[in-house]
């Protein structure tokens, strides 16, 4: 269901100076330096990247890596938006684990479609792809949890950081998500390409 995608020293360096570059660009909030993996969220393209070029060629994937700011998808893949969400975590992922997007966040009210989540382990550089969903049917799925909530016992929304979650057993798993993509494209590929074989017939007068 899940896919692992192992990662590199070398990506993890990339990811970084991919966020040094991206903080220099936006003007990134102030952060620990020592303390900040939001890299993390980089490495996640990379290797989502990766991936999906494997899975559907590279004439399917654009990666907008220098055009991040706020509204804007991550990658487009076949012809769809996407946004790729990725946390540090220690283990690798189980079904009953959720997923969550914050509430604030600019995406959830703009143009894009999909949402991919996945999670990276910093011990082990493994990368885990869980799923995606349409931004729509997250919307309508998610459970809202605002500040002082528990998600779980060790989690308590923090006020200004409240967020939508759902469980990753509702996500479309990463290869049937993009495998039903391109079998959607090319079927529709198909019946262009009928309709030039067969154009339509002018009335006899």
């Amino acid at each position: 269901m899940f896919v692992s995608v192992p990662m590199s020293s070398e990506d993890e360096q990339e990811a970084k100076r991919i966020r040094a570059r991206r903080d220099r660009l936006y003007r990134s909030w102030f952060v620990i330096p020592e303390k900040d993996t939001r890299w993390v969220g980089d490495i996640g393209e990379i290797g989502f990247n990766r991936w999906a070029c494997s899975v559907m060629g590279p004439a399917r994937v654009t990666w907008k890596i220098e055009d991040v700011t706020g509204g804007k998808p991550d990658f487009i893949v076949a012809k769809r938006t996407l946004d790729v969400k990725t946390v540090a975590c220690s283990s690798a992922p189980q079904i009953e684990y959720t997923a969550q997007v914050m509430a604030k966040d600019r995406y959830l009210h703009e143009k894009v479609s999909y949402f991919f989540f996945a999670r990276y382990e910093i011990k082990v550089s493994l990368l885990w792809l869980l799923g995606g969903i349409a931004r729509t049917e997250f919307l309508e799925k998610a459970r809202y949890f605002s500040a002082g909530e528990k998600v779980h016992a060790y989690y308590t929304v923090q006020p200004g950081r409240e967020i939508y979650n759902i469980e990753i057993a509702r996500l479309t798993p990463p290869a049937e998500l993009l495998n039903g993509w391109v079998f959607e494209d090319d079927n529709e590929q198909c019946y262009r390409d009928s309709l030039l074989d067969y154009p339509a017939q002018e009335p006899e007068p």
